[in-house]
């Protein structure tokens, strides 16, 4: 498939820079389709530029919607985020999808997701996949890492699953404010303590699987840095490394 142009139906800004971005699925009656855990490729080429921006950003709306609905933070000189930021309903946003992981049904018996920022966005996905098929028995612990409070993003989303799926869901919440006075909050960053908390005691081939996404040096600490430009997995290291899991058993975003 290449790529598609999306038009923006609506915009918001849910915090103080990330803003959620509804795109319409071209075709009267269409939905997303996409595979369970898939991104999208954005391209833009700026004015004056002889090259295009590829970002890839992955979708929290689920496969059978007709919308495609995407969370962007905005960097400072980010020239995708800024792209997408600006954009207003009625404008465009060319798209490909790329598949980014693999998931049957009870393929695993504990899924332990791992993200930071607006590494959250697979995870969401990944969360719904599970979480909304009532056939789908595993168990999910997520930790969610950010500077502050105010940057979890989707956390009314995040706590209603945990609330509705109290028998195979929960989640933790760390910031890097150690100032914070939310006693429900883990301070400091995520740490092998955190880590072996939600872990189960035995990790037994396809029985556990980790999934890691966040910031560089956060992948680098739990899970090793990818490979080459990014689209390879890497070796893996770091704690995960540390407490006994195998390449096979973890996934970097």
């Amino acid at each position: 498939m290449g790529f598609v142009s999306l038009t923006l139906e609506e915009a918001r800004m849910i915090n103080h820079d990330t803003k959620e971005l509804k795109f319409k699925v071209p075709g009267d009656g269409a939905i997303s389709g996409l595979s369970p855990v898939s991104s999208l490729l954005t391209r833009h080429t700026a004015p004056g530029s002889w090259f295009p921006t590829f970002r890839p950003y992955t979708p929290i709306s689920t496969p059978d919607s007709p919308y495609i609905t995407l969370l962007v933070k905005q960097y400072p000189n980010g020239r995708a985020s800024t792209h997408i930021h600006n954009l207003t309903p009625g404008q465009t946003l060319n798209v490909k999808a790329i598949p980014e992981f693999s998931y049957k049904p009870n393929q695993h018996k504990h899924l332990v997701l791992v993200a930071g920022g607006a590494g959250i966005t697979p995870m969401f996905q990944a969360l719904r996949t599970v979480l909304e098929n009532p056939e789908d028995k595993t168990r999910v612990n997520l930790i969610y890492a950010n500077k502050t409070e105010a940057d979890i993003l989707i956390r009314k989303e995040l706590d209603a699953l945990a609330t509705q799926h109290s028998d195979r869901f929960t989640t933790t919440y760390v910031v890097n404010d150690t100032e914070s006075t939310d006693k429900s909050l883990e301070k400091g960053y995520v740490t092998k303590r955190i880590l072996s908390k939600v872990l189960p005691a035995q990790l037994n081939g396809d029985d556990v699987k980790v999934l890691v996404c966040g910031p560089p040096a956060m992948l680098d600490a739990i899970a090793g840095a990818k490979g080459g430009r990014g689209w390879t997995q890497g070796r893996l290291g770091g704690i995960l490394k540390d407490l006994g899991l195998t390449e096979k058993q973890v996934h970097k975003f």
